[in-house]
Formats: C-alpha cells, sequence, structure tokens
C-alpha cells in the first residue's frame, strides 16, 4: 500500500481533510463503516482509512450493515456490490429509505466493469464508486471528498431555512456558502421551491462552458442547459438526448441519479435530491476518467500486455467471427506461428531483449497482413493469424511465404544483431475444421509437422499428420494396461509442523513404473486419464492403497490424498471414499481429501453439496495450489477448509519478490484469523523455511524437508526423524547446485 499524499493546507494552515476525522458532538471520530464479506479487503481498507485518522467499524454483509446502521449511523458507508444475504445494491436501497440514512455518503467497492451495472449503483442509491482492484490512496482521497461533499450537502440543507432568518445571517451563510461549494469536486447547483436557482459553484458552470451571467440566480435549469455548448445542436422537436435526461431528472420529486455523455466527450453523472419544502439539488461528477480506465480494463482483458496484439480470447472471437460470415465462394484460414531459436535468444541475452524482439516481431507480422486479418498472440513466442475472405488457398501459401521471408530477415534489437526463423502450420476452414477447436487443433498439428521437418517452413495440416494422435492412442492403451496390471506406485512427501518440528503426515504421490519408459511423473499422464475417464479408477486405487499404507503409520499421522476435479464431479467418490476408510480400518480424521478451486469453478453448489458429504465423513478438506486461479475467498466462507497449501510458485519468490513474500503473509494472516492450517509446498531452501517461520506458516512440504520416498520407506523416515531442525546440504537437483533439507537425528 502506498503511503498517502500530502494533506493540501487552507490559509488557516490546517489541512481540509482534517475536518472530515474531526471528533462529532460525542466526543468520538465520525466512523466509517466497511461492508465486505471479504477478510482480507477489510484488512486492507481498515489499514488505509486508520492511517489516515479515520475511524473504521465492519460489517460482512448487508444485513449486518442495516443493523449497525439501525443502532449507531456512520458517516460513510463502503460497500461491496457482490455479497451473500444482501448485496451492496440492495443494501443501498434499504438505507436510502430510511430517514436515518437517506442522505449517507455511500461508496460502492466494484470489481463489476460494465455500464449497466455502474448504472445499477447509481440508481440503487450509491453515491459514488471505485474499481477494483482498488488503488488505496485514491480511496482515502474519494472518502475525503466524499464527506465533504456530504456535509456540505446537509449545510445547503440546513442553510436553505436559515436564510430567510436575518439579512445578516444570509450574507454569513452565503460567505460559507460560496467557500463550500468552491472547494467541491462536484458541479452543484440548488434550486428553489418556484424552480429557479437559488445558488450554483464554479465547477457546476465550468463542467457546461456556461458564462457568468448565464448562471445568475433566478434561471431554470432549462435556461441554464440549453445555453450550455457541451450539448448537440438539435430543433425543439429533436431535443439533444443528454439534455433531455438532464431535464426529466431534475424535474422528479422523488431522488435520482442519471449518466449520461455530454456532444464534448465527457461523461457526467447527476444526483437529484429533492429539498424539504420544495426545490432541489443536483450535484454533477466528471466521470469520464473512470470511463477511460474501464476501456483500458476491458482492453487490456481481451490483448497480450507485452505486444498489444489480440490475446487468446479475443483470437477465438474472431476465428468465430470469420467461420460464421464466410460467403459460398470465401475460404477461411488459421496459420499457427513458432518463432525458431527464439529459446536461445532469451537464454542468451536475457529476456529484456527477447520482450524486445516480440515487439519487433508484431510490427512486421502486422505490416504482412489485411485489414480484415486477425494477428493474435496466444503466449510465449507462439503467434496465430486468422485469414478471412479470400479465394484460394493459393493465397495462404502466399502468406506463409511473405512471413517466412520477411521474420527470416536479422533483426537489430537493443544494440543486437539477431537472425530468427518460423515455422508455420496451416489448416483451412472448412475442410481441416468447422469449429475453432478443430481448425485451430489441426493447424497445431500441421505446425508439430513443419517443426518436425526442419523449422523455418510451413504445412498445411493433413489427415495423415495424425502421428501426435498415433502417440496418444499408444499413451492411453499403455496406460489402460497400467491400470489393470497395476504398475502404479505411490510415494510419500513428508508435511512438517513448524511449531513442534514433528512430522505431521504425508502426500501420497502417485507415481506410473512403466515398463520400458520407468517412472512416470503424474505430469505426463494424468490430462490423458482424465480425457478418456481412467482416472476415476486410477483415483480410486490411490485412495485405496493410500488408507491401507497409513493404517501402520503411528496416530495421529496424516495421509494427503489429492482429488482430480473429473474424478470430484463422479457420482461414486462418496462411496469410493467411504470404502477406503472401511476396508482399511483408517480413522477418517486421519485421511485428508486435496482438491483445487476449479472443481468449484464449473457448478459452485454441486460442488459445495459433494463437499459437505465428504466432510460428513468425517475426513478432512484441503484446498491445493491456493493462488494460481481464481482464487476467490467466498469460497473459504462458503464451506470450512481445514488446511490451504500455498502453491510453490509463490514459494519460489519467497524473499525476492515482494508480492509473493505479501500474498503469503495475507494467506497465514487469514488463516490463522479462521483456524485454518497453512501449509507451503515446493519448500527448498533454509532461507525459504526461515521466512515462513516469521510468517507464521504452519506446515511445510518440500525437497528440505526430504524427497517423496516409497511406502516401504516411511516406516524408516519417522523411525530416524526427531524433534528439532538440523539444516544440512543433502542433495542437488541441477550440477552444481545443493539444496538445504531437514534431516532426520
Amino acid at each position: 500500500m502506498h503511503p498517502p499524499e500530502p494533506r493540501a493546507m487552507n490559509q488557516a494552515g490546517t489541512s481540509d481533510d482534517l475536518f472530515d476525522i474531526l471528533p462529532d458532538i460525542t466526543g468520538q471520530p465520525a466512523p466509517v463503516l466497511i461492508v465486505d464479506d471479504d477478510p482480507v479487503v477489510q484488512m486492507f481498507m481498515r489499514a488505509a482509512l486508520e492511517d489516515d485518522g479515520f475511524t473504521v467499524v465492519e460489517a460482512d454483509d448487508g444485513l449486518s450493515a442495516c443493523r449497525q446502521c439501525a443502532d449507531s449511523v456512520p458517516s460513510l458507508l463502503i460497500v461491496d456490490a457482490m455479497m451473500p444475504n444482501m448485496d451492496g445494491f440492495e443494501l443501498c436501497r434499504v438505507l436510502r429509505r430510511q430517514p436515518e440514512t437517506q442522505h449517507v455518503p455511500i461508496l460502492m467497492a466494484t470489481g463489476l466493469e460494465d455500464k449497466e451495472s455502474i448504472c445499477r449503483a447509481y440508481e440503487a442509491g450509491a453515491t459514488d464508486f471505485i474499481a477494483k482492484p482498488i488503488n488505496w490512496p485514491v480511496l482515502v482521497q474519494r472518502v475525503h471528498y466524499m464527506l465533504r461533499g456530504a456535509r456540505t450537502l446537509d449545510a445547503l440543507r440546513r442553510n436553505q431555512q436559515r436564510l430567510r432568518a436575518t439579512q445578516k445571517l444570509e450574507r454569513e451563510q452565503g460567505e460559507r456558502l460560496a467557500a463550500a461549494l468552491g472547494n467541491m469536486s462536484q458541479g452543484l447547483c440548488m434550486f428553489g421551491a418556484d424552480g429557479l436557482l437559488i445558488v450554483s459553484n464554479q465547477r457546476f458552470q465550468d463542467l457546461f462552458q456556461l458564462s457568468l451571467n448565464a448562471v445568475e440566480p433566478g434561471r431554470s435549469m432549462a435556461e441554464l442547459l440549453r445555453t450550455s455548448p457541451v450539448f448537440s445542436s438539435a430543433s425543439d422537436q429533436d431535443e439533444d438526448l443528454a439534455l433531455t435526461g438532464l431535464l426529466e431528472l431534475a424535474a422528479q420529486r422523488t431522488p435520482g441519479t442519471l449518466t449520461r455523455e455530454l456532444a464534448s466527450g465527457r461523461t457526467i453523472n447527476v444526483s437529484h435530491e429533492p429539498m424539504p419544502g420544495g426545490g432541489f439539488v443536483d450535484t454533477f461528477t466528471d466521470v469520464t476518467e473512470q470511463r477511460l480506465a474501464e476501456a483500458r480494463i476491458a482492453h487490456m482483458a481481451m490483448h497480450d500486455p507485452l505486444t498489444d496484439l489480440p490475446n487468446r480470447l479475443l483470437f477465438r472471437q474472431r476465428l468465430e467471427d470469420a467461420l460464421r460470415r464466410p460467403a459460398r465462394d470465401e475460404r477461411c484460414a488459421v496459420l499457427c506461428l513458432d518463432l525458431d531459436q527464439f529459446k536461445d535468444v532469451n537464454d542468451t541475452l536475457g529476456h529484456p531483449v527477447g520482450d524486445a524482439l516480440l515487439k519487433a516481431v508484431t510490427q512486421r507480422l502486422c505490416g504482412l497482413v489485411r485489414q480484415t486479418d486477425t494477428v493474435a498472440r496466444l503466449g510465449g513466442d507462439e503467434f496465430a493469424i486468422v485469414q478471412s475472405r479470400f479465394d484460394h488457398s493459393s493465397e495462404s501459401t502466399a502468406l506463409a511465404d511473405r512471413l517466412l521471408h520477411e521474420l527470416s530477415q536479422p533483426f537489430d534489437v537493443a544494440g543486437h544483431h539477431i537472425v530468427i526463423g518460423t515455422s508455420i502450420g496451416i489448416a483451412m476452414a472448412p475442410d481441416d475444421g468447422a469449429d475453432p477447436d478443430t481448425l485451430l487443433k489441426s493447424a497445431d498439428i500441421a505446425l508439430y509437422q513443419a517443426k518436425s521437418d526442419g523449422r523455418n517452413r510451413f504445412r498445411y495440416f493433413e489427415p495423415a499428420m495424425d502421428a501426435l494422435m498415433q502417440a496418444r492412442r499408444e499413451l492411453e492403451l499403455d496406460l489402460r494396461r497400467a491400470v489393470a496390471e497395476s504398475e502404479f506406485e505411490l510415494f510419500y512427501q513428508a508435511q512438517v509442523n513448524l511449531a513442534s518440528k514433528q512430522v505431521s503426515g504425508f502426500e501420497a504421490l502417485l507415481r506410473w513404473r512403466h515398463p520400458r519408459h520407468g517412472i512416470v511423473l503424474p505430469g505426463k499422464f494424468i490430462p490423458l486419464a482424465e480425457e478418456t475417464g481412467l482416472i476415476i479408477q486410477i483415483g480410486e486405487w490411490a485412495l485405496h492403497n493410500a488408507c491401507q499404507h497409513a493404517r501402520w503409520w503411528p496416530s495421529p499421522l496424516k495421509v494427503a490424498v489429492n482429488i482430480s476435479a473429473v474424478q470430484f464431479r463422479n457420482r461414486r467418490l462418496v462411496e469410493a471414499v467411504t470404502r477406503a476408510l472401511r476396508d482399511s480400518g483408517l480413522d477418517p480424521c486421519r485421511l485428508e481429501l486435496e482438491v483445487t478451486e476449479s472443481v468449484m469453478i464449473q457448478d459452485f453448489d454441486a460442488a459445495m453439496a459433494m463437499l459437505y458429504q465428504l466432510k460428513a465423513l468425517g475426513v478432512s478438506i484441503s484446498m491445493d495450489d491456493f493462488g494460481t486461479g481464481y482464487s476467490s475467498l467466498s469460497y473459504l466462507r462458503s464451506f470450512p477448509f481445514d488446511k490451504i497449501k500455498i502453491d510453490q510458485s509463490f514459494i519460489r519468490g519467497l524473499g525476492k519478490k515482494s508480492d509473493c513474500t505479501a500474498i503469503i503473509r495475507a494467506v497465514t494472516g487469514m488463516c490463522g484469523s479462521l483456524g485454518i492450517t497453512a501449509t507451503a509446498e515446493g519448500v527448498e531452501t533454509a532461507e525459504q523455511y526461515q521466512l515462513l517461520c516469521a510468517e507464521n506458516c504452519t506446515e511445510i512440504q518440500g525437497y528440505f524437508v526430504t524427497e517423496p520416498r516409497p511406502a516401504h520407506e516411511v516406516p524408516a523416515f519417522l523411525s530416524g526423524f526427531a524433534p528439532g531442525i538440523q539444516v544440512d546440504v543433502v542433495g542437488r537437483t541441477d550440477p552444481g547446485e545443493t539444496v538445504s533439507a531437514i534431516q532426520p537425528r
């Protein structure tokens, strides 16, 4: 979190923002109520506001917030848009119906980026919104501005009654009003019960480019706005839509909001507040920069950040469009490109030079295609082109020849003379595929063939190019034989509790003893096992054998078994776990099932039902690879996980990348608050171990403790392991590289 900017000082030498946190009549600082179901967001938001002097109270959902507001009205609410029980939109509507909270400013914090959701927030009664992920200094300043504006509006409502008292009071109030209006970031205008202007501020005048004479008191809203040049010229019969919307809002007798784009290109949000006794106050906020930021975010979601080319998601959309619209005689092709020798450039010259080379390649690619074609970067050194609206395959050949020639010309990058090439695979629609997935797969196979034939060439997809598919089928046959002949074996890697320095359990790791290739790691065959459904049998075998092995270990040592996403969705899972426990006699509390968050993305309700069924058996449930996917903290609120396993990618960056350290600190802190075990995977060095101890991690697992061992070696390992940790150099990962490990005494 960046420190807030220094506060500006007024003429009296005091901070304007200080008035936002001065004590109220009770002597207590004005509280800010944070309503968010995410404890991590609550933690960071509280820290940002308290660092700036605010008093903060919290609520986990809309219902809790309503109860707190009934007891004590806060000065401002910061509300998450999406929450269980009552979301932020409904909370705004409820609060706006209550006299006590009708005018309390509400800042909506939302990750929703579409225009409809933003308008919906304002229509529900939100005063303003801030986009997630939150810029914390901007949040603090936004709170200051909203509090200042809210207090100004409240003062205006009170001042209208006092204006009639005496001429002296009118002059004093006028001076105060002018000062307040001049400091507002929003445009403001107040109209009396007769519909005529009482007062406006300079910001209102600037937003609508009005002269000083145009904003004299006594004019109607229609007279004011129709003189503004920001609305497009139109006849009386065809009035500017933005102008019409603003005038209709001003005529309302109930509060309302409106967002409109002006002819000047600026976008404003209008908040309409009727006043007691007649009249109203309208405030105008320029949200143009917010809209531009939203557009930039949308662009980033669909484009590669390095080259600004369409990414895989946008490429697929463009390909779908091209496949839908070709005329009878028009063709469509996909060209997949891999840069030859690019890895050598990265390895020898470094990633900055490699990135610069990718940008130079992008420039050449874009100069070789037509405007109707799409060039995309799919990742790494892999590019793809959608070539559409052409008559004959010879045009694809011509494009491929140009690509080969131009990309083989030298590149001058960062003072280096670099020569690379490219391999190209081409697939034609509809012959090689009528849908995006099939067409791209065919182009990939053709690309593989081009690389196999010596690189720096192109190949069209041919049905005979099924060598990859044959290899896949061979692997599938071997896998089916392995299932039938029990060629699998379980290895076990210890998990050590950092507080007691004792082994707390082992994770079961699957290995395939292939008769020709030796030990095969799961990454080579699990994806195919999931695709073919063999993972069900393999997973049940692993469950059965892990429980059988663990029954002979000293209690209360646990055994952790990974559950595949495919296996998790199978109805036989609960039965398989029950059978494994019954056959082995293992106490259910000693079995731990590891799932990844991917099991909850497709069908959340079904996933929750399955998890609760498993939990009812008495087993522990662990979320594996936490932090590598969507990592929604709502999952932790929806289900009581017993353990979170921090992915090893964050462990590798520990002590090297500040974001990795911050994430681990946040996860371990959250786990400590929720009573969840935090286990760090892939711990390999003494430095990582020491840093994890400092961050109060519960357990560690990795080569620093021990390498995975066959089941028959576990008893000997346990008998030699005693409380206390000794660090010693025991193994190597690469030639010349040593790894520190925990050694059993």
